[in-house]
């Protein structure tokens, strides 16, 4: 029995290969979005954005992730945000408007690199 190879399929029908793997920096944010969208409790969702916030903040100074384990999280929404009360005293839906923010920037930031290589 003929299995055609992948090329064949490719040309053939149009099918594409897909990586069996993901870059652990878009794993992370895949992984620090859905966080944000399925947090039941406020503290949930602080910490989901928060995460969020630090990927956001590594990917706009081009720090590695194991840099950021040292910077703190008030250093990191300083930078974003400019003052921490807001981000503080925000409510979950307020909180989730701040996250859809920076993920925007990182994919933003992610496709012009691309474009850039």
């Amino acid at each position: 029995m003929y299995c055609p190879s992948w090329s064949d399929q490719e040309q053939i029908r149009g099918v594409k290969r897909l990586p069996l793997t993901v870059a652990w920096g878009d794993q992370l944010l895949s992984e620090a979005e859905a966080a944000v969208n399925a947090a039941y409790t406020d503290e949930e969702m602080r910490r989901a954005v928060f995460a969020l916030a630090r990927l956001a903040y590594g990917r706009i100074h081009g720090k590695d992730l194991l840099d950021l384990l040292q910077v703190d999280d008030e250093e990191i929404l300083r930078d974003l945000v400019g003052d921490i009360d807001p981000i503080q005293q925000a409510s979950p839906y307020e909180l989730r408007q701040w996250a859809n923010q920076w993920s925007r920037r990182i994919r933003q930031s992610k496709h012009e690199a691309a474009l850039l290589q």
